[in-house]
């Protein structure tokens, strides 16, 4: 069961590698922004990875487009569309 360390909420939890990051959260009562109802049509839910990028998902190809257009580095991830399958430390970028 991979450990998901929120830094704004000095907060780990235990999640579901089956689930998105923003489920992940929203489960564990951590507050995600999600615009878009967890679409991936909108940037809200975007988050840096700071550690574990490596155990995500690959991109999406609405991830993949949203980051060409808003220029995102590639550790920045849409949580409604991102899975991990081990630890991660992350930084949520809208709360």
């Amino acid at each position: 069961m991979p450990a998901y360390f929120f830094v704004q909420d000095d907060k780990q939890v235990n999640g579901s590698a089956r689930d998105t990051l923003l489920d992940n959260a929203l489960k564990a009562a951590i507050p995600q922004y999600h615009a878009c109802g967890g679409r991936g049509e909108w940037s809200t839910c975007r988050g840096t990875i700071e550690t574990g990028l490596a155990r995500c998902s690959p991109p999406t190809e609405k991830e993949l487009a949203m980051g060409e257009r808003l220029g995102f580095p590639n550790n920045v991830r849409l949580a409604c569309q991102t899975r991990a399958d081990g630890d991660l430390k992350l930084r949520r970028l809208i709360w």
